[in-house]
């Protein structure tokens, strides 16, 4: 997810990454304040071999990385979602 957000940016997009314990769980937060994602892309980002529309010529990802990472955040009984504006930002919240 923080490769996603470092390809999917400009070199001057800031980007925070939280780890909170919450009662029995643990949230991950990943945040930038980038290009952000258009609705009908964010709807398929969880989608095996699903690449947006923002992928630059040099990335050369499988586009399985947000696909794994929701298998895995499943696995583990827990929940993940993306909220994305264009050029406002994206955050990437997990729970587990």
């Amino acid at each position: 997810m923080i490769y996603n957000t470092v390809v999917h940016n400009s070199e001057n997009v800031s980007i925070v990454v939280c780890v909170e314990k919450k009662g029995e769980s643990v949230q991950i937060v990943v945040e930038d304040h980038g290009s952000g994602i258009r609705k009908e892309e964010l709807e398929r980002i969880f989608d095996r071999y699903y690449r947006g529309t923002h992928t630059g010529g040099l990335h050369k990802g499988s586009s399985l990385g947000m696909a794994i990472a929701n298998d895995i955040v499943k696995a583990h009984d827990g929940k993940i979602q993306v909220i994305s504006e264009v050029d406002i930002g994206t955050r990437i919240e997990i729970l587990l």
